[in-house]
């Protein structure tokens, strides 16, 4: 049986997945977030499996001092499944 690649993904990465959606990432940083998105399409797809630390939550939940809804739901959408996943391991 084959197992699946396996990646980490620090919380910065999710932070800047944050600031592109509401427009306060520097421009010179969107290929960086292309690259994090490609990865979580591959782990979608099944293509390899992320992990990231659970205290990724807590440094997403205060980046920056902002948490608007956008923000919120930004890191509900990316973290929330990534912590379902690893708490079934």
């Amino acid at each position: 049986m084959a197992t699946n690649p396996r990646i980490y993904l620090d919380a910065c990465c999710f932070i800047d997945m944050a600031k592109q959606a509401v427009g306060r990432l520097p421009g010179e940083r969107d290929a960086d977030v292309w690259y994090v998105r490609k990865l979580l399409e591959a782990r979608r797809d099944g293509e390899i499996d992320i992990y990231t630390s659970v205290l990724s939550i807590a440094e997403c939940t205060h980046a920056d001092g902002n948490m608007s809804p956008d923000v919120r739901d930004v890191f509900t959408r990316i973290l929330i499944p990534a912590y379902v996943a690893a708490d079934s391991i």
